[in-house]
């Protein structure tokens, strides 16, 4: 068929939208499509995150290449398919949520379980997800888009590091067993009243001592000094402890040997009394340990690095399906026709997708404000566009709400205020405390040259996220003021933002 110029994007599942014959279907072919219906699949074929769209009475799936990577060995033939049919395995779960959508309702989970069939075989699979229902016209669902992304690694990351820990409680038995059969490499006698330790030549080797003078008998402080300085308050503290209540002694310490090195062993021993219930002798053997504690240390880095990557990935999933779900909920919502609605819907996707490339660069750790400033504003218009201000880092999620305002600013400049005509300029500085602001951080946007403002009637979604979005993410203050030489934004905040080196 001819390509229209709304449906040349989208890769693998673009390319395939194209060459299928729609006529056979409910929906007809693409041409003869509402302008409505258009505008969410051209949105759907240029996003990256996985989404798709159920349209109509049989509810006819079509979706991206990031879904087509979900629907596995489904794909290709569920494009333009029956929803139903597509997930018929996991219809019982799935099939009352849209149900839900297509009631209006919206429906939104970060951790669904599902058995999928992949190439014939349950599989368990987990995803985080948002329904939003779409209405052709006021009280009327013509279809549900979803947004969603398999968190099925996330998942299956955390069940491992609690194998892990499993495995450490069981490995911890293990040098518990070797204590008791491991290899002794030192015993000792101590007498308690003389203060004489003697021992073998194992011991005299470990701790550095003389080896004859060892067997006839040096004082405990001797081979004291040989414990590691971090180890040697809790070690004295067990042994006097033992000397007051004779009975059982056990204590793990590093020792330094000859070489300077200090390495992990395990003193096991009993303290013996007179009739009278004092401590006489104190008898024991010492075990190396050293390679178990090197063990449990490495197991310990390993659940902590899996622990962490597991909390960051589930973190970073929840921040940008939360901000998916609150974009489309609130773009599609009346009076907003779904045309208009669904291009604002793709262009504020695709600001947040921009700051996310930047963050991504950064491994989402944070994010240089010129970088964002910049990534928001159209690029055929950023030579019209002042940017002047100290090299900042925002906080990722910072950076997103950043990055979504300016882009709204961006986009009423265009429309309605200085960068509508030829001549018009805007103007965005921002600084530290002690330059310009007293509360720590300030940021202005200006604009001059523009037709003359005229405040709106309304305070639409796009207001709403510049002000109290922004005033959630900076903890300041965000003002619009609309003069009839030009709009301008103040926004104030005294988080503790550091110039970036």
């Amino acid at each position: 068929m001819e390509v229209e110029g709304w449906l040349t994007e989208g890769g693998q599942t673009g390319q395939l939208l194209r060459e299928k014959d729609w006529s056979g279907t409910i929906l007809g072919p693409p041409d003869k499509w509402p302008e409505a219906l258009r505008a969410l699949v051209s949105v759907i074929l240029s996003s990256s995150q996985p989404m798709f769209l159920a349209w109509g009475p049989e509810r006819r799936m079509i979706y991206n290449d990031g879904y087509a990577e979900i629907m596995q060995d489904r794909h290709p033939a569920a494009m333009g398919e029956s929803f139903d049919v597509v997930w018929a395995d996991i219809l019982p779960v799935v099939g009352p949520i849209m149900d839900r959508g297509y009631a209006g309702e919206p429906s939104f989970s970060d951790d669904l379980e599902l058995s999928i069939l992949r190439n014939g075989t349950p599989t368990e699979t987990h995803f985080a997800f948002s329904y939003s229902p779409i209405r052709a016209r006021i009280g009327e669902v013509a279809g549900v888009f979803c947004s969603c992304i398999e968190t099925t690694q996330q998942v299956m990351a955390e069940r491992n590091r609690a194998a892990m820990e499993r495995e450490y409680r069981a490995a911890a038995e293990l040098v518990s067993l070797s204590l008791d059969s491991g290899a002794v490499i030192g015993t000792w006698v101590w007498d308690i009243d003389s203060d004489t330790l003697r021992g073998d030549a194992r011991l005299a080797d470990l701790f550095d001592a003389d080896i004859a003078e060892t067997a006839s008998g040096l004082p405990l402080s001797t081979f004291v000094d040989a414990i590691h300085p971090d180890d040697q308050p809790r070690v004295m503290s067990a042994i006097a402890h033992a000397a007051e209540n004779p009975g059982p002694f056990h204590s793990e310490y590093r020792v330094r040997g000859r070489s300077g090195e200090y390495r992990w062993v395990s003193a096991t021993g009993v303290v013996t009394a007179d009739q009278a219930g004092r401590a006489k002798r104190f008898p024991g053997v010492l075990v190396d340990i050293e390679l178990q504690r090197r063990t449990e240390q490495e197991l310990r880095d390993t659940i902590d690095q899996r622990t962490l990557l597991a909390h960051e990935l589930d973190h970073r999933v929840k921040n940008i399906l939360a901000m998916v779900n609150a974009i489309a909920h609130q773009t599609f919502r009346p009076p907003a026709t779904l045309a208009g609605a669904a291009e604002q819907f793709s262009q504020r996707i695709r600001a947040l997708a921009r700051a996310q490339d930047i963050l991504t660069r950064t491994s989402w750790t944070a994010a240089d404000i010129l970088d964002v400033v910049r990534s928001a504003i159209p690029t055929a218009l950023v030579h019209r566009v002042e940017l002047v201000g100290l090299p900042i880092r925002l906080p990722a999620k910072t950076a997103l709400g950043l990055a979504l305002a300016v882009h709204e600013l961006g986009t009423n400049a265009v429309k309605y205020g200085a960068l509508s005509n030829d001549t018009g300029r805007v103007s965005v500085r921002w600084s530290l405390d002690g330059v310009e602001s007293k509360n720590g951080f300030t940021l202005r946007w200006v604009e001059s040259g523009g037709p003359p403002v005229n405040p709106p009637n309304r305070k639409g979604f796009g207001t709403r996220l510049i002000t109290s979005a922004l005033e959630a993410e900076f903890r300041g203050e965000a003002r619009i003021d609309y003069l009839p030489q030009g709009v301008r934004f103040t926004l104030t905040s005294p988080y503790p933002f550091r110039e970036s080196t």
